[in-house]
């Protein structure tokens, strides 16, 4: 992407980030690098940086981007089979890790920036797990996030028929919209610094299924081992309303 063409697309991204960080007490937007359109950003627990990311990969589908960015080959528009909107702007490729920081330290702006090997690790994680358009975690964390979800806002009918439960409660009293979550498999991981291989886990809504990906792994700075593809688990979630029809509000 040109530079001409990143300033005003991180702009419109930066402040979809912040609004989406808005309903989650104690998060912030650690990091906003415009040249690369990188960001980092932190939460007080697993779940609510999983509903971040859920969020920002539906409603950033929906930014007025410059047609000059649409046009690009890595950032236009996507149908899936029966029609419905899966890609359309620049693909996210995101990692979850969950760990404290070392040490918390101003940057060159005077904003506190997190330093410590979860950072890395989270790095890594949507570098070489993620194609971009994916929410990439390891299954321990997975697997924590999946069972509070499971025990705060789903049943198994809800899951089959979200509609039933057309609005959820946040523990803030907020409204929230239900969304069908799947909770897919990616395979098995080597990172650097770790010789154990890592089972990695995929978080998308449901809605955009059907999302193509390559079929060779990511790259960056680990190797999957071993793919796999199938889903490990459905749940439906509630995430904070930012659409109004087609529209960011």
């Amino acid at each position: 992407m040109l530079l001409s063409m990143c300033r005003p697309t991180h702009l419109l991204i930066q402040r979809l980030m912040l609004k989406t960080l808005a309903p989650y007490p104690g998060s912030y937007l650690v990091r906003a690098q415009e040249g690369d359109l990188r960001y980092m950003a932190t939460f007080t627990t697993p779940a609510a940086a999983a509903e971040w990311c859920l969020t920002v990969q539906e409603a950033s589908l929906y930014l007025p981007y410059p047609l000059e960015v649409l046009e690009l080959s890595n950032c236009g528009v996507q149908l899936d089979g029966s029609g419905r909107l899966v890609f359309r702007g620049p693909r996210f490729k995101m990692g979850l890790c969950e760990g404290q920081p070392k040490c918390i330290l101003p940057d060159h702006m005077g904003r506190a920036d997190y330093h410590g090997p979860f950072v890395n690790q989270a790095a890594r994680y949507a570098d070489a797990a993620a194609h971009g358009g994916q929410i990439a975690t390891d299954l321990q964390l997975a697997n924590k996030i999946i069972t509070h979800w499971h025990s705060t806002t789903t049943t198994a009918a809800t899951a089959a028929n979200p509609s039933e439960q057309d609005t959820l409660i946040s523990p803030q009293g907020a409204s929230l919209k239900p969304v069908v979550v799947d909770c897919s498999w990616l395979g098995s991981f080597l990172y650097k610094g770790n010789p154990q291989p890592i089972e990695m886990v995929c978080f998308a809504a449901a809605d955009l299924a059907g999302r193509s990906y390559p079929a060779a792994a990511p790259g960056g700075k680990g190797m999957r081992l071993v793919q796999r593809v199938d889903v490990m688990d459905r749940v439906v979630v509630g995430l904070p309303a930012v659409l109004e029809g087609f529209r960011v509000i």
